[in-house]
């Protein structure tokens, strides 16, 4: 599989991403389909022996396939339905999820106002998580920044920065 990947040109962090997602497979023992038919079913069996039980696990996993068989020229469209399933339930198991954490969760007015006691209590970690999070949807992950001044300050390609500018707030 990091043969077929390697036919292609990616950024390095899909390429990590990928060859993460490969070594999974690798240890769980798959074999990749290189055949013209697209093995939905072997996929599908797959998944179920190996216990892959969340939808965005599946996802990963599928997606990656998908990836390398276009690199092959192989067919895709199966794989690629399934993959629409796999995405509805993905997003009815997060409905569900969400539906039944609703009475724990802070309402967003309170959140507004604890993000506010963050900025007032001067809590910058705190508040810059917590507004990216609110307001551009942003994970965890993401909000791993250095804060810089200006523009020519982010040379580093591989790191995420937040330019600080008063104007900004």
């Amino acid at each position: 599989m990091e043969a077929i990947l390697s036919k292609k040109d990616f950024s390095d962090k899909t390429k990590k991403v990928y060859l993460s997602i490969i070594k999974r497979l690798d240890k769980l023992k798959f074999k990749f389909p290189k055949s013209k038919s697209e093995k939905v079913e072997y996929i599908k069996q797959f998944f179920s022996e190996n216990q892959i039980e969340k939808a965005s696990s599946r996802l990963d996993l599928l997606n990656l396939i998908i990836v390398l068989r276009s690199i092959e020229q192989l067919p895709t469209d199966k794989l690629k339905q399934y993959r629409t399933e796999l995405n509805k339930e993905r997003l009815n198991g997060q409905v569900s999820k969400m539906n039944a954490l609703k009475d724990t969760l802070m309402t967003l007015p309170d959140f507004q106002k604890e993000l506010m006691k963050a900025y007032e209590q001067s809590e910058w970690k705190k508040f810059i998580m917590n507004y990216l999070m609110m307001t551009y949807g942003t994970r965890n992950a993401d909000t791993d920044v250095e804060i810089v001044k200006s523009k020519k300050d982010a040379t580093d390609d591989k790191k995420n920065y937040l330019i600080y500018h008063p104007s900004f707030l």
